[in-house]
Parts: structure tokens; sequence; C-alpha cells
């Protein structure tokens, strides 16, 4: 049995590995299709940007590139047995949505879309030029600039005064769309015509929440990055989820990596949300878990749930030690513990640090391709029911009956069962 001593801390930069394939699906399911919509089209504007697309300057947003963004966001949204999904929903999805709003989820989509609305932008006419008198008299959509009518009615654009007027000789209004669409190319158009004194698009609240898409070989890369703290000074504290999502072939998801960026004692003492760290470990293995940075002051229990919602204090045993301390010992510790969470209390609060329990064995074939030899395995022991089991490469033969928590078998490699044997995975 392989054992050592895992000791887990945040440091300035904390990069947790994931690097595991979901099975997912890219059919959007309830309203998921309304909810996502703008965040879509939103990265698309940004595709168009990052690529110098001659469609830029569209006011409409090509479908083609929508409809390919949406399906990565119904992947994430739709992944199997991913815990990180809720999270994601919580921040992302259905509790932050009102329905019918100008804002999407992503109030920023990449490094360059800044924090702007997608159905509305501001044109300023000057009172005393022909078009300036025809919308002050309410007559919107029948100007006598045929163009002008031709981009309101095409686009459905509906008009209403703005509440700020700064000026007596000119008029500012809001122009509505009541779909998404490129509002910068909108206020573009409007530039364009006799009259107008100003269009731009209107900024909307940043919340520092940003989701970022990347389009690459076969897959497209989702960053999604939620930012807390001091945001108005570009966020103290940032957790950022990476994916990779394949709409082109079965439509999984490979959960590559979550981030956390900011000093150490601002996730222990303020992280904004539940700060959920999984501990890969395998069977019978030993670990230290960092579970809060306290003063000499600060009183400290440890706990531990077994279902992720109900929290009981635990004690030094065989199992654990340093249960009144920020850093529990775990010691020898059973695979039938998979999916224990550990917290702390300080001063009889809880914090916001949970540590996950996992147990993971990896294939790597160092002495022959049968499953049985524990010798070609991580953990350098057979997998159980409680375990989940990558095999990244090679072949590897199953000639006795076997139960695992999870199974994932990368491209490439392969898993012969002989006849007659049965391989169950619980999950």
């Amino acid at each position: 049995m392989k054992a050592f001593l895992l000791l887990v801390v945040l440091i300035v930069t904390c990069s947790i590995a994931q690097a595991q394939t979901y099975s997912s699906s890219c059919t959007p399911s309830d309203s998921m299709e309304i909810i996502y919509r703008n965040d879509a089209c939103k990265l698309a504007i940004q595709r168009l940007r990052e690529t110098n697309s001659p469609l830029i300057d569209s006011v409409s947003i090509p479908e083609v590139l929508v409809d390919s963004i949406e399906k990565a966001l119904y992947e994430v949204t739709n992944m199997q047995n991913a815990l990180v999904v809720d999270t994601l929903k919580e921040i992302f999805g259905y509790s932050t949505f009102y329905p019918g709003s100008d804002s999407s989820h992503i109030v920023s989509a990449g490094r360059h879309l800044g924090p702007i609305f997608i159905k509305e932008i501001s044109v300023t006419f000057t009172n005393n030029s022909i078009a300036g008198t025809e919308w002050l008299a309410g007559n919107y959509n029948t100007t006598s600039n045929d163009t002008l009518n031709y981009l309101m009615s095409n686009h459905q654009l509906s008009v209403r005064l703005n509440n700020f007027q700064q000026y007596p000789d000119r008029t500012a209004y809001i122009v509505s769309s009541p779909i998404a669409i490129n509002t910068e190319a909108l206020a573009k158009k409007f530039m364009s015509f006799s009259g107008v004194y100003s269009a731009g698009t209107q900024s909307a609240f940043f919340s520092g929440n940003v989701i970022e898409a990347i389009f690459e070989q076969g897959h497209i890369k989702l960053l999604y990055s939620f930012g807390c703290g001091d945001c108005v000074m570009g966020c103290t504290i940032r957790r950022n989820w990476n994916f990779k999502v394949f709409t082109e072939t079965d439509c999984s998801v490979n959960y590559v990596s979550v981030e956390n960026w900011g000093l150490p004692i601002m996730w222990f003492t303020s992280p904004c949300i539940d700060n959920i760290m999984p501990v890969e470990l395998c069977p019978g293995d030993s670990s230290a878990i960092r579970l809060y940075a306290y003063r000499l002051t600060d009183t400290l229990q440890c706990q531990v749930s077994t279902d992720g919602i109900n929290y009981s204090d635990i004690n030094d045993d065989n199992h654990y030690m340093g249960t009144d301390s920020g850093t529990l010992y775990l010691n020898n510790i059973p695979s039938a513990w998979y999916g224990y969470t550990y917290t702390c209390l300080q001063n009889g609060n809880r914090g916001k640090i949970y540590y996950t329990l996992k147990f993971t064995n990896q294939w790597n074939g160092t002495v022959d391709s049968n499953w049985e030899n524990a010798a070609n395995w991580s953990c350098e022991s057979l997998p159980d029911s409680f375990t989940d089991v990558t095999i990244r490469s090679g072949t590897v033969f199953l000639n006795t009956d076997a139960t695992v928590r999870s199974l994932t078998v990368n491209p490439g490699a392969s898993l012969i069962i002989a006849p007659g044997i049965n391989l169950t995975v619980l999950h």
C-alpha cells in the first residue's frame, strides 16, 4: 500500500488539477436556452472581435456562432456527477437570471468586451436637425431618412427618452432591441446619420464575473471566473474554473482545473463563496489538511459531514489528530469515506473553507497489462467500489469481476473485459 503525508495549503495562486472527463449533453433542458442566450451572444461578439471578422460591424449576431457557444454552455451545465455544476448554477445560472432583462450573467465577456448592455444604446440628436425634430415629435420610424427608418424597422427597435438630459439643444434617447444584438455596431450605424450628436453603448454594473471562450481545434475552452472582494479595483479575490467542451463529437466535458487567486488570508477569512477543495487520496493514505488561518486567541473545532449538509464535531482518535487546531491530520483513511467533507468552526462560526475526500487510482501499466496486478496502479492497490478509476493510455485486460465508483478511459486507451466477467461502475 502506498502511504504518504499530503499537506494541503493555499498560496497566492492555488491550482487544483482535475483533468477529469464527464459525460454531458449539448441539448438544453428546462428553460436553459432562454437563460444562457444573452451569454452566448456576448461571447459571440467577443469571438468576432478576436478574429477580426468583417461581421463585427453587423448589428445582427451570426446565429451559427451563437449556436456553437450555447451548446458549450449547455454542456457544462449538463455535466453528470460533477459537484462543480451546482456552484456554477448558483453564480452564473438560474438564481441570478431575470427574464426579459438586458443584461446577461456574463457582465464582461473575456478581457476586451467590457460590462455593456447588449439590447440597448444611448442616442443623442441635435434638436434643430431634421431627424432630431422628427424624433422630438415622436416620429421614430417615419422620418424623412429611409435608411434610418429601415434600421429601426429591420431590428424592431423601440425608443424612450433618456432620464438624464444634459443639454437644452440636444435630446438623449434610449434605443432598445427585443433581442440581443451587437450594440457597438448599432451605435456606429446611428453615428452615420445626420443630426446624431452621439451614440454609444450603455454600461452595466461590473460584478467581477467573467466567462471566456477560446476556440481550438475540436473543442472550445471555457473559463468561468468569479470575482469578489474589492472589484472596483479589479477584484481582490477570484476563482477560475477551466473546462474543455467537445460540441462537435460526443458533447463531453473535460474539467481541467479550478484555481484560486488572491492572498491566502483573504480566502480563509472572506472567500465570498464556499471554497470546496477536493483532496484526492489512495485508500489507507494519510493527509494533513490546513482548514483555517487562525490567531492564537481563536477557539477552533474541526467538523465532518458525511452527507455534505449536516456537520458534527470530531475529536482526536485513531483517524484524527489536531481536531482543535487549524490543521487536521487524517490517518489511514478508508475509501468508504469518499465524499466526507471537513471544515472548521472559528470562535463558534463556521468558515467557508471545505475539503471533500476523493479516492482516485490511475492505471500506469508499469509491469504488465493485467488489471489484477496491483503494481500497475498508482495507489499500488486494486481499485475498489469507492474509487474513481482513470485509464489514460495503454490496453488493460480485466479477468476477474470488479466494482469501481467511476471509470474514465481516455481516447486511445482501451479496456478489454474477458468473456463472462462483470465490471460494475456505480457512478
